[in-house]
């Protein structure tokens, strides 16, 4: 003959006395687990099951101040008011003491973890209900800054070697020519009476890679292509490259002969064989190219650096 609320908190006792440790819960922690709205329900159902034997209560002081109750609970039948076994009940810390924080205390035995076991039915954690709160899960982990730093690295490597890739098979073998040529280009725009937003070294070198890469038009014809791309005044950006048109279809009137007749090593022999001069030379050359709006390619380099050679001899 028992209360609907003192069963229910006997049960909430038991699921403190499942987890670890041995701390003691509030009135207003059993209140709130009990779904009440005052303490004075939770007074009445303990001592209902104060009256039974089913729980104890212990008193708790620290230097003058009353902290919570320590609640024991007895797991033999409630009408056997012989002393049996208690478990203590755990829990979080609560809050502090009061006069109505306690029940009345009993005194009782104190019982063996072995007759618990033989009569009490074991109480698995159930995490929705327990008293215990679970710690809230880890923060994903940030790469740390060299982390980040490498792979911006790596990432800047790879473009840099794609880079390189694209101009040498396009016929620019260094970053010299590169910027001397995407002069020539954006020299070719003004001529034209057309603005330079779009005509950066930047713009230039995601035209060509989209045009020999992404459309697979011939990198040998490409840079005489885009010359031709930014000469026409209806050109709005140099993405126009990657289209078919008769840039593609007019041969480069700047050479004299076939580029496969003509013997790239020799050329460079002979410049080797001049001490000291064959970087002004190429600088030289590289620059009248530019000022006479012709492709700066490595041919046409080598063939103009040859050619001042012969005039200066």
């Amino acid at each position: 003959d028992v209360g609907d609320c003192a069963v229910r908190l006997y049960a909430v006792l038991l699921r403190y006395g499942n987890t670890t440790g041995a701390r003691m819960p509030a009135r207003t922690t059993l209140a709130a687990r009990l779904h009440k709205k005052s303490v004075d329900t939770v007074d009445r159902a303990l001592a209902e099951l104060v009256r039974l034997g089913a729980v104890q209560v212990e008193n708790r002081f620290a230097g003058g101040q009353r902290l919570t109750n320590r609640y024991r609970i007895r797991t033999s039948r409630p009408g056997d008011h012989r002393p049996g076994p208690v478990t203590a009940i755990a829990t979080a810390p609560g809050e502090g003491g009061g006069r109505t924080n306690a029940a009345t205390p009993t005194d009782a035995a104190r019982g063996g973890r072995t007759n618990r076991g033989r009569v009490a039915a074991p109480i698995g954690d159930d995490r929705e209900s327990s008293t215990d709160t679970p710690p809230p899960p880890p923060p994903p982990q940030k790469a740390s800054r060299g982390v980040r730093a490498s792979r911006r690295e790596d990432c800047n490597r790879q473009w840099r070697a794609r880079q390189s890739d694209l101009l040498a098979a396009c016929g620019i073998d260094d970053q010299g020519s590169w910027h001397d040529y995407a002069d020539q280009v954006r020299q070719a725009r003004r001529n034209a009476g057309q603005p330079l937003t779009r005509w950066s070294p930047a713009h230039l070198l995601a035209a060509l890679d989209l045009a020999v890469r992404g459309r697979g038009w011939p990198p040998d014809q490409a840079t005489r292509a885009l010359l031709q791309v930014a000469s026409d005044p209806a050109t709005r950006s140099p993405a126009r490259l990657a289209e078919a048109g008769p840039w593609w279809d007019q041969p480069d009137p700047t050479e004299a002969q076939p580029a496969a007749d003509v013997d790239l090593t020799a050329l460079e022999v002979e410049l080797d064989a001049v001490d000291g001069q064959r970087l002004a030379l190429q600088r030289q050359a590289r620059q009248q190219l530019t000022a006479e709006r012709q492709p700066v390619t490595r041919l046409s380099v080598i063939q103009r650096a040859v050619e001042l050679l012969h005039t200066s001899a």
